[in-house]
């Protein structure tokens, strides 16, 4: 099984869960710094999964 779970700064947990014939395309973008360092700005994450993506989602208290 293949599971992707998000975690946001909301309190909100989405969980996908698919089996391994899932097709995972992820796509990062990054910039170079003056220092000659990489930093990450983006990311993309594409699934096709024809046999069906099981989604569960999960609130919780949200604090700042």
């Amino acid at each position: 099984m293949i599971t992707i779970i998000i975690d946001n700064y909301k309190g909100q947990k989405y969980t996908y869960t698919m089996p391994d014939t899932a097709v995972i395309e992820m796509i990062s973008e990054n910039a170079f710094l003056t220092n000659g360092k990489l930093l990450k700005t983006g990311l993309t994450i594409g699934v096709d999964c024809a046999a069906g993506i099981k989604l569960e989602r999960e609130e919780r208290e949200w604090k700042l």
